[in-house]
């Protein structure tokens, strides 16, 4: 875990909590630390979405963002569009390079993300031995 996961984590918290004063603090001290100077965000608008796309950016490829949608209960629209992909071939003759974009699931629109995907299925060794009822869906 990186410390801007942790101030990003925190801020989000922070946010819930009602301190939005400590949460733009913690997001601005990721944006305007050495080498990044990114402008300072305020607590004008919706916070909570400035502080979605500060993590959406800050940790990109980091394997976050599909904790984070589930998270939030953005991924039934999040997760729901095509994949699409790109193929970049290099020409051999003069090394320009050319790019080629392809839906990666075939692009029919028929992905989704069923409602109760954002609960696990309790095992069914844990509900024989206790009175835990099934999540819904499973």
């Amino acid at each position: 875990m990186r410390l801007s996961e942790f101030y990003l984590t925190y801020a989000e918290a922070q946010y819930h909590l009602g301190n939005t004063g400590l949460a733009v603090d913690f997001v601005n001290s990721i944006r305007g630390r050495t080498g990044v100077n990114m402008p300072p965000i305020d607590a004008s608008g919706d916070l909570l979405e400035k502080i979605k796309h500060e993590r959406k950016i800050e940790l990109a490829f980091e394997g976050n963002r599909w904790y984070d949608s589930r998270r939030w209960r953005d991924a039934e629209v999040d997760f729901a569009k095509d994949i699409v992909g790109v193929e970049i071939q290099k020409n051999p003759v003069n090394g320009n390079k050319s790019y080629k974009y392809f839906y990666f699931e075939g692009g029919t629109g028929n992905r989704s993300f069923p409602e109760n995907h954002y609960v696990w299925p309790i095992p069914i060794e844990e509900i024989l031995k206790s009175n835990l009822q099934q999540n819904p869906g499973y």
